[in-house]
């Protein structure tokens, strides 16, 4: 047991070192994207604004929570799966669907338990001028649990299909990366959601915002503003992980 935990510490203390460091990289993308959730503005002129005001440096105002909340995420993975493999030995032959719901669920919870406060943060600092209140959990914890919930399941149902069809690792990344591309078109407007109500004077939940677009209030791509970002996030973070395994593998098991 002692050596089982060992092992879900040190993967997740190496997979969260690069993925801390991809974070970083990418935290000029990630303030594109938040910004353009918040404003509804165009990249380019988010961009160019950005750069007469205040140069460089805004774009990696929230670079270090980011960092924390990939680094967060990261260690909740291997703590889930170790949860995860324990609690379900006690069900007899649990159905396919009841693992992938179960992994799903607790593997997004743990990780909003891990990371959501660096989320928070790293929200805070992009908006910048424009939090409009002090950040809480108040209307941004449940999309943002909704929304991981989706990238587990997502995460979960594309390993048992490489298992099942025993594929390589180079197969399996391909199709976690499909899977991946496919809950960031699913959940985008649960991560809008969560920029618009994290430090805004009025919160409107994920229902209300549908509800606004069915009655004409509010054009529905707005719910969907970021979603390329969110494409390229998700494929890079795919090709880190991807060489964080054969790093990992090398290292420790060579």
């Amino acid at each position: 047991m002692f050596l089982q935990l060992y092992d879900v510490i040190l993967g997740g203390v190496f997979f969260g070192s690069f993925s801390a460091v991809a974070a970083v990289l990418m935290s000029p993308l990630q303030f594109l994207k938040i910004m353009r959730q918040q404003t509804r503005s165009s990249y380019r002129k988010i961009a160019l604004d950005t750069l007469s005001d205040g140069g460089l440096a805004p774009f990696f105002r929230g670079a270090l929570p980011y960092a924390v909340m990939n680094f967060l995420s990261s260690m909740s993975f291997g703590i889930s799966e170790a949860i995860s493999a324990i609690a379900l030995k006690s069900f007899f032959h649990p159905t396919i669907l009841f693992v992938v719901l179960f992994r799903s669920m607790l593997g997004g919870l743990l990780e909003t338990l891990f990371s959501i406060w660096a989320e928070i943060c790293e929200i805070s600092r992009n908006k910048g001028t424009l939090m409009e209140n002090k950040a809480t959990l108040r209307g941004v914890a449940l999309p943002i649990l909704v929304r991981n919930m989706i990238f587990w399941s997502a995460s979960v149902v594309s390993y048992e299909i490489s298992i099942a069809y025993h594929m390589s690792l180079l197969s399996g990344t391909a199709v976690g990366l499909i899977f991946g591309i496919f809950a960031a078109l699913l959940s985008i407007p649960l991560d809008v959601v969560a920029t618009r109500n994290c430090g805004a004077h009025v919160r409107h939940g994920v229902l209300a915002c549908v509800w606004a677009v069915f009655l004409g209030k509010e054009d529905a791509k707005y719910l969907l503003y970021g979603t390329i970002i969110r494409v390229i996030q998700i494929a890079m973070f795919t090709l880190v992980t991807l060489l964080t395994m054969f790093a990992f593998e090398a290292v420790f098991h060579s």
